[in-house]
């Protein structure tokens, strides 16, 4: 009976010890996962910042605009001004 017992405590510990080791591996598969994801996105971030100040430069703005039948591009004989005079 007393051997029994050790056997068991043993058998216990021995599976206790196996089944943390297994879950560390699982979670530091896991971890490894989502650093390459987060990695991913911070491309997928870079790129779309990119995009963003390619489609802010003046003359896409100009040709975008220029589309409209609306608007036309201003010239300095569009501007009139006026003079007022102080007293």
């Amino acid at each position: 009976m007393k051997y029994l017992t050790i056997v068991l405590l043993l058998s216990v510990f021995l599976i206790g010890f196996v089944w943390q080791n297994i879950e560390v591996v699982k979670i530091k598969l896991e971890y490894k996962k989502m650093q390459e994801e987060c990695s991913n996105i911070y491309k997928r971030n870079d790129l779309l910042k990119i995009n963003l100040e390619r489609l802010r430069t003046i003359s896409k703005i100009e040709k975008a605009i220029s589309g409209d039948d609306r608007y036309k591009k201003i010239t300095p004989a569009d501007i009139d001004s006026l003079k007022a005079d102080s007293k």
